[in-house]
This record gives structure tokens, sequence and C-alpha cells, in this order.
């Protein structure tokens, strides 16, 4: 039965934390590079540019200039070269920062990564505290990715994590409920509903991937409904831990 799919819900705003990043190291100036430049030609050039003092010195006592001279030269370009390469360094680790912030997003899938699931979870368990409303965990993985990726190529793999995506937006509410991308073939659920009804969706959302997944792939799941106490962490954790049982129970009923 072919499914429509609703067009994909933007992923929600970064809070203002998240979007408050420290103000970039200035890049070095171009004044500084002349002058680094002007001093590793001076140091490369001073056995010549001290040849003039021999008319008026020893040629021991120019050597001992010569030396002392490309010695404390060696030492202001080093303490310099180091100072810039810190400061590229520190620039690095803040457009790392930066875009660790903006991302919130799964770039294959459409769906939020796990920053998002984190912050997201939160925020339910903070209104669910409030309202007293039911909140859920699906943790769920696509079953031998890795053998659909080895046997038909990662070109079919990507298109079913990418179908695992739609179908997951095509199976839950619309502004209630929302999907994440964890890892490479691990995606979560957070549902605002009991036990009883994230169960129910998670039966939609298997029938309607093994019905439009390449070559069949099929889904294990875990569920987790929360209990008014846990966090977050703890939540996930639970979700996690009861997909791994069932992976588990599922591999000794095959070897049965």
């Amino acid at each position: 039965m072919a499914l429509a799919l609703p067009a994909p819900r933007p992923l929600p705003d970064a809070p203002p934390a998240a979007r408050t990043i420290a103000a970039a190291p200035p890049l070095p100036s171009s004044r500084a590079a002349i002058a680094l430049a002007l001093l590793t030609a001076l140091f490369i050039g001073a056995p010549w540019a001290i040849r003039p003092l021999e008319v008026w010195l020893p040629s021991p006592d120019v050597a001992f200039v010569g030396q002392l001279l490309e010695s404390l030269l060696g030492i202001v370009v080093g303490v310099w070269a180091f100072r810039l390469l810190r400061r590229q360094a520190a620039l690095a680790r803040h457009h790392v920062t930066e875009l660790e912030h903006a991302s919130d997003a799964d770039m294959l899938t459409g769906l939020g990564n796990s920053r998002a699931l984190a912050r997201d979870l939160e925020r339910a368990l903070n209104r669910a505290r409030r309202t007293q409303e039911a909140v859920s965990v699906l943790y769920i993985d696509i079953h031998a990715l890795g053998d659909v990726n080895r046997r038909y190529g990662r070109a079919v793999g990507n298109q079913t994590l990418r179908m695992m995506g739609a179908v997951m937006r095509s199976s839950v509410r619309f502004g209630s409920d929302s999907g994440y991308r964890i890892a490479n073939d691990e995606f979560a659920l957070v549902i605002a509903t009991d036990r009883e009804g994230a169960q129910g969706v998670c039966q939609r959302l298997e029938r309607n991937f093994n019905e439009r997944t390449p070559h069949r792939s099929r889904l294990s799941a875990g569920l987790a409904t929360w209990d008014g106490r846990a966090s977050a962490d703890r939540l996930i954790h639970e979700a996690r831990h009861a997909l791994d049982v069932h992976r588990h129970t599922a591999a000794w009923a095959a070897m049965a």
C-alpha cells in the first residue's frame, strides 16, 4: 500500500546556549606575516649581513657576532611561528565547535542527530512534568545493514537509511513526535504517548518500512516509557537495553 509522505518538518531551533558561539580568534594580520617573512629572510642572510664588520673586527669576533645574531633571530622566529601556529589551532578548534553547535541534523536522512535527541527529550520530559502526559522512547535498529552494504553496495545502504527517515516521518504525529538517527543503523523516536500507544507506533513503523525498503531489510526495536522520575539519559539507556534484549531473544529463537 503506497503511503503519502508529508513534507519533512523543520527541526526545532537550538536553545540560546547552543547558539552562543565564542568570538573567533583573530586571523594573523598581513603585517605579522610580512614581519615573520622579513625575520626569516634576515635569519637566512645573517652570514652575509655581518661581513662588513670584518673591516673593523677580527674574523673570530665577527664569527661570534654572527653566531649570536643567528641564535637570537632563530629564537625570535621560533617564538613568533609558535604563536601563529597556536592561534591557527585555536581558530580551527573554534570552527569545529561552531559546526558542532550549528549541526543538529543528520544530513542523509533529514532527522535529528544524537545531540538533538538529548536536547529535545529533556524538553519533552520537562513538559511532561507540567502536563502529566506520557512520554515514550523507541530505540530502533536496521537489522544487518552491513550485509546490505557489502552485498548491494553503499548506495543501496544509503537508500535504505533515507527510506527509514521517510518512514519515520510518515509513521508519527506531526508536531508531537520526532525522530532521530543516533548511529549508522540506529534510530530513536520520542513519542508523546504511553506504552500501548508506542507499541502501536512501532508496529506501524515496522509494517511501513518492510513494505517500502529495498531488499526487505528488517527492524528491531526497544521501548521505554517514562515513569515520571527517570532522566533523559536514563530513558534512552532503558530503550537501548530493551533493544539489546530483543536482539538476543531473536538470536536465541533463530538458533533453537
